[in-house]
């Protein structure tokens, strides 16, 4: 699981295509949009365009540095996300130094860049790119801290996988710890950085973008909630409006009442369960991965709570949420919840993760007997919330 909250921490994928021809396509004068601008450094080297064209097509267009300018010319049906680059991949991470991402607009827009130093270029003539920047930039300050945290977070997972003694893995995975707490302060400062936006911003298609992309998992139920009914009606309506808004019915499939989805699943320890074999015991399912502080920090409760209850009639299921096996391995014994079962999302299509509509870690499904959810907690009320309810119905 990808923990960066920005698009300069390289977690965004371009996956631009070329669109159908556009003779095929009547032409929409409205539509037209011209982007030009001098590129310093970058003479004779070309600069890549993606962005959504006809019927939603990708479109990845280029242009090459002539005189030290350069010049775009297309048609653009919806105003959305785009991207400007001097990489020639367009499946490949962004680098802030030569990546930009850019809210396009029909008409004449003008930028300019300077080699290794995109992230300081303004786009003008685009007021949806005015209110994004501005929300970027107020980032921007954290972002290259965060990224070291990131990057230095990672080198200890590596070095944690090549050794051998414990007490040496353990120095290693309390340093690791501190940075992630680091890591998550920063994050919660860009998610309410993002929400404050969109709720400033309900008419911006910015702000549908920001709750479309990755950010959307950073967010709790009801949170989604309120800031996907502050859009405008406009926003939507937009195709990204309409995903969101089949997201959103996908974290309500665990509503009070609703029967829990099935799974199958193989287990740390190898063995093949169903959730249908647990039935006439309560289960608790908690989604969490080891590089999400408040799910490491809900563990030991949680493990207090497995105690307390465990003989009087409930099993506990843990689904983490990580792309690495070796490290959930790790994790699962490092923090002691080996206690019970223990599984990955992705060990069953789709994700259980996904089937539950999981978006926000730690998610714990309380489940009753008879299969049906009896409540849903996510980060904001498991630590309290949990303990009351488990003792109402394991008194």
């Amino acid at each position: 699981m990808n923990r960066s909250l920005f698009y300069s921490s390289a977690i965004f994928v371009l996956l631009f295509f070329y669109a159908a021809p556009a003779v095929a396509q009547p032409v929409k004068e409205k539509n037209n949009f011209t982007l030009s601008g001098k590129a310093k450094g970058l003479e004779g080297k070309y600069l890549y365009l993606g962005y959504k064209g006809w019927s939603n097509g990708r479109v990845w267009d280029s242009a090459k540095v002539t005189d030290g300018k350069f010049m775009f010319t297309g048609h653009i049906e919806v105003q959305w996300k785009c991207y400007l680059t001097a990489k020639a991949d367009k499946k490949t991470s962004i680098d802030e130094n030569l990546t930009i991402p850019l809210f396009m607009v029909p008409g004449n827009m003008t930028i300019d860049l300077v080699a290794n130093k995109f992230y300081e270029a303004v786009l003008k003539g685009s007021k949806v790119n005015d209110e994004y920047m501005v929300l970027e930039r107020q980032k921007f300050s954290l972002v290259k801290e965060h990224n070291i945290l990131l990057q230095k977070i990672d080198s200890l997972d590596h070095l944690a996988e090549s050794l051998k003694d414990s007490v040496a893995i353990v120095r290693v995975d309390i340093e690791q710890e501190a940075l992630k707490k680091q890591s998550d302060s920063i994050g919660a400062i860009f998610s309410a950085m993002n929400k404050n936006f969109i709720l400033a911003h309900p008419a911006s298609i910015a702000s549908v973008s920001i709750l479309d992309d990755r950010y959307f998992e950073y967010f709790s139920k009801g949170v989604l909630d309120s800031l996907f009914n502050s859009l405008s009606a406009y926003n939507k309506s937009t195709p990204w409006g309409t995903r969101i808004q089949a997201q959103l019915n996908r974290i309500h499939i665990t509503s009070k009442g609703k029967p829990a989805p099935l799974f199958n699943a193989k287990t740390y320890s190898g063995d093949s369960i169903s959730l249908d074999q647990y039935r006439g015991k309560y289960v608790l399912i908690d989604f969490w991965g080891s590089w999400c502080p408040p799910c490491r920090e809900a563990l030991p409760g949680l493990i207090a709570l497995y105690r307390k209850y465990h003989d009087k009639g409930i099993e506990f299921i843990s689904v983490s949420v990580e792309d690495n096996e070796g490290q959930w391995r790790h994790s699962v014994k490092f923090f002691g919840i080996d206690l019970w079962v223990n599984i990955m999302a992705t060990s069953m299509k789709p994700d259980i993760d996904k089937l539950y509509g999981a978006n926000s870690y730690p998610t714990m499904v309380l489940i009753d007997p008879d299969g049906k959810v009896i409540n849903n907690f996510n980060v904001e009320d498991n630590n309290e919330a949990l303990p009351a309810i488990l003792a109402k119905y394991l008194p």
